[in-house]
């Protein structure tokens, strides 16, 4: 028997475009908020649209910085 997996976090943060593309193409994983978290500079508004990246920051980063683009997500999504 198959069990469906129960997720209890708020956003995926991933270190690169191509494991943005594999998350949409896991049905578990399709609409969950990510924040990319790369050293690219340059990143099309359109791909990050259309992979549903929320927030984008360069790294490296402080532990701040990724807090606010936490909250960046937390601010968009509804909480039931």
């Amino acid at each position: 028997m198959d069990k469906k997996v129960q997720t209890s976090f708020d956003a995926i943060i991933v270190d690169s475009i191509n494991t943005a593309k594999n998350l949409r193409q896991i049905e578990d994983y399709r609409h969950h908020p990510i924040v990319l978290l790369a050293p690219i500079v340059h990143i099309s508004l359109k791909l990050t649209l259309d992979l549903g990246i929320y927030s984008y920051m360069t790294t490296p980063c402080k532990l701040v910085d990724l807090a606010n683009g936490k909250m960046m997500i937390l601010n968009q999504i509804d909480l039931y």
